[in-house]
């Protein structure tokens, strides 16, 4: 009887509080600024050993990947990185980018809580190789 007491106590101090302070409520805003972005993908046809890149994506508040954004791959070839990035109320991330010429799609992220973090799955083509898939993990900077 107290614990069930308990829990609509508990539920109803979570509901008073709104949504936004439950869950992550983000704005177009809470994208805007310098991430540090790792990941690590391979081809669904051929073995990619060692296929890692790491980035610095400068995001303007409208979501465009801004000038000084680029990639740099594991043979330390380094890429131009353009194109959108949006972001839900409910903070996932989806982004139609161009890096080195070759289109790249995130599928999906989500931003942590505190809006310093993103951790997502995304795809992109190899021309004549195949679809290469990719897991990344992102660090506001």
């Amino acid at each position: 009887m107290r614990d069930s007491f308990l829990v609509r106590c508990s539920l109803a101090v979570i509901l008073s509080f709104g949504p936004s302070a439950v869950f992550a409520v983000c704005t177009g805003a809470d994208r805007a600024g310098n991430f540090r972005v790792y990941g690590l993908f391979g081809a669904e046809q051929v073995a990619a050993p060692n296929a890692f890149t790491r980035c610095l994506f400068r995001i303007g508040p409208t979501g465009a990947v801004l000038a000084g954004s680029s990639c740099t791959d594991n043979t330390n070839a380094v890429e131009t990185v353009t194109g959108t990035i949006t972001l839900s109320t409910s903070c996932l991330v989806t982004a139609n980018l161009t890096v080195g010429g070759f289109p790249v799609r995130i599928v999906q992220g989500q931003m942590s809580r505190d809006k310093e973090h993103i951790s997502g799955v995304g795809r992109f083509t190899f021309p004549g190789v195949g679809t290469a898939v990719f897991l990344f993990s992102a660090i506001r900077i």
